[in-house]
C-alpha cells in the first residue's frame, strides 16, 4: 500500500519535471536553431535519454561500488566525488547528446553536444532561479513571523503600561482576569480563589 501511495505521489512530480524539461529542450532547439520536436516529442526524447542514462550510468556506478565493496577499498567510493564522478557525469552528458542526435535527426553529433550544453545551462539557470525564489519566500515568511512576534510583544507592553497618573509596575507582577473578563495587573496577589500568573518585569 505504501509503495502504491509513493508511486501515486511521485508520478505527477515526474510528469511535471518531464514537461518542464521538454519546454527547456524546445527553447534550447530554438537557441541552437535546430528543428524543434514539439513538447510531446521533447518529452519522449528526454524519457529515452533518462532510460539510457539509468541503464548505462547506473551500471557504471553499480560496477564501481561493487568492485570497491568487494575489494574493501573505501577510496574507490570516495573517488565518485572526484575524477571518477566527473567521468561518469561526462559519460551521461555524451549519452544524452547521442540520444538527441539520433532522435532529433540533427546534422552532426557536435550539434547534439551543443544542444545538450545549452539545454543543461538552461536547466541550471532555472534551478538557480527556483532556489533564489525559495530563499526569498523563506526570508519573507521568517520576516512575517518576526513581525507577528514584534506586534505581540508591543501589544503585551501596551497591556502592561499603567494608566496616566499611576506608577509603572516592576519586579514581580500578578496577572489575572476580573469578574468582567478584563486582564488585571498588580504588584500584590489577587483575591484568594482567583487564578493568576506571575510575570517578572524589569524594574
Amino acid at each position: 500500500m505504501a509503495l502504491i501511495l509513493s508511486l501515486l505521489i511521485a508520478l505527477p512530480v515526474l510528469v511535471v519535471a518531464l514537461a518542464i524539461g521538454a519546454g527547456l529542450l524546445v527553447l534550447a532547439c530554438k537557441i541552437v536553431r535546430v528543428e524543434s520536436p514539439g513538447l510531446t516529442g521533447a518529452m519522449w526524447t528526454l524519457f529515452v535519454a533518462a532510460v539510457v542514462q539509468l541503464v548505462v550510468v547506473g551500471g557504471l556506478l553499480f560496477l564501481v561500488m561493487g568492485a570497491s565493496l568487494a575489494s574493501g577499498d573505501r577510496q574507490a567510493l570516495a573517488s565518485l566525488g572526484g575524477p571518477a564522478g566527473i567521468g561518469i557525469n561526462l559519460a551521461g552528458f555524451a549519452l544524452t547528446a547521442l540520444v538527441f542526435w539520433r532522435m532529433l535527426g540533427l546534422s552532426s553529433y557536435a550539434r547534439a553536444l551543443l544542444l545538450n550544453l545549452v539545454y543543461s545551462l538552461l536547466g541550471m539557470a532555472l534551478a538557480l532561479l527556483l532556489a533564489l525564489g525559495l530563499m526569498l519566500a523563506g526570508n519573507l515568511v521568517s520576516s512575517r513571523l518576526n513581525w507577528s512576534e514584534l506586534i505581540e510583544q508591543t501589544q503585551r507592553a501596551d497591556e502592561l503600561r499603567p494608566p496616566p497618573g499611576e506608577k509603572a509596575l516592576g519586579g514581580t507582577v500578578y496577572r489575572w482576569k476580573d469578574a468582567e473578563g478584563r486582564t488585571r495587573y498588580s504588584e500584590s496577589p489577587p483575591p484568594s480563589g482567583t487564578d493568576y500568573e506571575v510575570v517578572e518585569m524589569a524594574p
